[in-house]
C-alpha cells in the first residue's frame, strides 16, 4: 500500500496539469470527495475515454516506480 504523499508525488512527476487535475478530482485526493466521470468530463472538457486512459497511465506509473 502506498501513502497519500507517495501517490501525489508520483502524480506530480509523471503528469501534465490537465492529467493531474483529472486524477486528483476523480479520486478526491485533495478534498476526499471522488467525482464521477461525467462531472470531470464536463468540468475539464475531456471525454470519458480520456479520463480512463489517464487513470490507467497513473496506475501503470505507480506500479512501475513505487514497487
Amino acid at each position: 500500500m502506498y501513502t497519500r504523499e507517495q501517490v501525489l508525488e508520483a502524480i506530480d512527476n509523471c503528469l501534465d496539469e490537465k492529467e493531474r487535475e483529472v486524477i486528483i478530482t476523480r479520486f478526491g485526493l485533495k478534498d476526499g470527495i471522488s467525482r464521477p466521470l461525467s462531472e470531470i468530463q464536463t468540468r475539464l472538457g475531456v471525454s470519458r475515454e480520456q479520463v480512463r486512459k489517464i487513470e490507467k497511465k497513473v496506475f501503470d506509473y505507480i506500479k512501475e516506480h513505487l514497487s
